[in-house]
């Protein structure tokens, strides 16, 4: 072996060994909606054996510092909930004006609040008029969404006919950390084992857990995708190798064919660990097809191998890397982090293999190769050609039927849902509808980002979207839709509110005029 390709040999050992560390510390995700939270549902026993496992389940959950809330209707952390949304109402409420709080507004309020004492929601009403005259705290909870809410039974949500314990679960982990996701879901099913023990035992076996949303399609995703790019890299490797193993029929030749298809992949994937988060397991599974690519490289050489093959052999090599690389180098400033990753998996890796086959491999060529003969085979190929020119003509029909199936399916050829790439069964798919229903989830089908520099900006940007959103509802277009500046205003937003309150003095007044005015002239009851 000569000193320069030692050097490369050495060069290219130290670059793997740093590569195959980047790789076995990265984090890979097959996470595609990380918005939503876990959804369980507790089935099987009787009502009140459900009542007891959900209760027991929240409140081991709810003691694990891996989880951001946990929910399941029960009247404590209702509680908790509306003593929150008390606190804060003025902040919340979208009514909080300064018209509001003038003698007008506040005489319209306080009517309102009285016609509401009537009425069916009066009892609701009654305890927070004193505290909450202009009824501040039932608009939240309308806002919000209140008729929403799952089926109480036993104390705990449930689902509408009664066989179901639901809780939803906020998960504090980025959606993107697949293995906390992971480990979440394994610390649920674990508390659910140990909330058994709330129950006789005669009734544990009939008691079951179901859970799914994002978390659970994350894990159950990744390992569906690892497993497939696990066998579907191996087959295609192996096909790869007979056909090389049939052509070459020498098995140093193989060897060194597949480096730079392994050392190309070895690179891709460190390359993406290092520019993002998390190695999206679609990158994984479309970077298979960097074998066929990777693979003509050494090809190339072994075939066409020449004394000058510098100069005769690799400018083919270098111009179809550089081709691959303009189309694979369009992927990268997309939006979609899956096409960036395959864009950069793919032109980091096409590189390594071209530079490996370049550096590497003349070094490590034996002196005497000894390859099939191809010849004979190209020369019978190339004597068939004029042959086959004759039969042109029968493409014709081919291209005519291909056009007529394309234009007879034009209105599904192109499918917009993202639910189309999921490796989850229809199954599991079908329960989280079903359980999303049942708990009143909202049905995030359609995602409007709004980007920003910080958190406070991207609040102000959904504020801002919120109103040519609610127009669309009210003309019917939409059925409706939920905002994160709905939950938590911007801070500018939260201030103006504030300010809009009189000082504590002139409300008292004006509340006293207001709500003895109201009383004369409300009619008798």
């Amino acid at each position: 072996m000569t000193r320069p390709g030692g050097a490369a040999t050495l060069i290219w050992a130290v670059l793997a060994i740093i590569a195959a560390a980047i790789v076995a510390h990265a984090s890979y995700t097959a996470d595609l909606s990380a918005f939503l939270p876990l959804l369980l549902a507790i089935a099987g026993g009787s009502g009140a054996e459900r009542s007891q496992a959900s209760a027991e389940l929240a409140r081991r959950l709810r003691a694990d510092p891996a989880f951001v809330a946990v929910n399941n209707g029960d009247a404590a952390s209702l509680e908790r909930d509306r003593e929150f949304l008390f606190a804060h109402r003025y902040q919340l409420s979208e009514s909080v004006t300064p018209e509001r709080f003038s003698a007008a507004g506040l005489r319209a309020a306080i009517t309102d609040s009285l016609d509401l004492l009537a009425s069916p929601a009066g009892t609701l009403l009654k305890p927070l008029f004193t505290r909450d005259p202009t009824g501040e705290m039932l608009g939240i909870l309308d806002t919000l969404g209140s008729g929403r809410l799952p089926r109480a039974a036993e104390g705990v949500w449930s689902s509408p006919d009664g066989q179901r314990a639901l809780l939803v679960v906020q998960v504090r982990a980025a959606g993107s950390d697949t293995d906390a996701q992971q480990a979440a879901c394994e610390t649920v099913r674990r508390a659910f084992a140990t909330s058994l023990g709330a129950i006789p035992a005669a009734a544990r076996p009939g008691v079951t857990l179901l859970m799914t949303g994002p978390p659970v399609f994350a894990v159950a995703s990744r390992a569906l995708i690892k497993g497939q790019v696990m066998r579907l890299s191996a087959l295609a490797a192996l096909l790869v190798a007979v056909l090389l193993l049939t052509v070459y029929r020498s098995l140093p030749a193989l060897a060194l064919t597949l480096v730079p298809v392994a050392s190309g992949a070895l690179a891709g994937v460190a390359a993406v660990a290092l520019g993002f988060p998390a190695v999206h397991g679609i990158t994984l599974g479309f970077g298979i097809t960097l074998i066929g690519e990777a693979v003509d490289y050494s090809i190339y050489l072994f075939v066409q191998k020449a004394v000058d093959w510098q100069h005769s052999v690799w400018p083919t090599i270098r111009l179809g890397m550089l081709t691959s690389i303009c189309g694979f180098a369009a992927l990268l400033p997309s939006a979609f982090p899956g096409l960036a990753q395959l864009g950069l998996y793919s032109v980091t890796g096409l590189v390594a293999a071209a530079l490996v086959t370049r550096f590497v491999l003349p070094a490590w060529l034996p002196r005497e190769l000894a390859i099939r003969d191809l010849s004979g085979l190209g020369a019978r190929l190339a004597g068939a050609l004029p042959q086959l020119r004759h039969t042109r003509i029968a493409l014709v029909p081919v291209a005519v039927l291909a056009g007529a199936a394309l234009y007879a399916h034009r209105g599904a050829l192109w499918h917009r849902e993202l639910s189309a790439l999921s490796p989850i069964p229809p199954a599991a798919q079908a329960l989280d509808e079903e359980l999303r229903v049942e708990a009143g989830a909202p049905d995030m089908r359609y995602v409007i980002v709004a980007s920003a520099r910080d958190r406070e900006s991207a609040l102000a940007a959904a504020e801002r979207l919120a109103a040519p959103l609610q127009a669309l509802v009210e003309q019917g277009v939409l059925g409706g839709f939920e905002s994160p500046a709905r939950y938590l205003p911007p801070l500018a937003v939260q201030r103006a509110r504030q300010a809009s309150l009189p000082p504590p003095t002139e409300i008292g007044a004006r509340s006293r005029s207001c709500s003895t005015s109201s009383v004369r002239a409300a009619p008798p009851r």
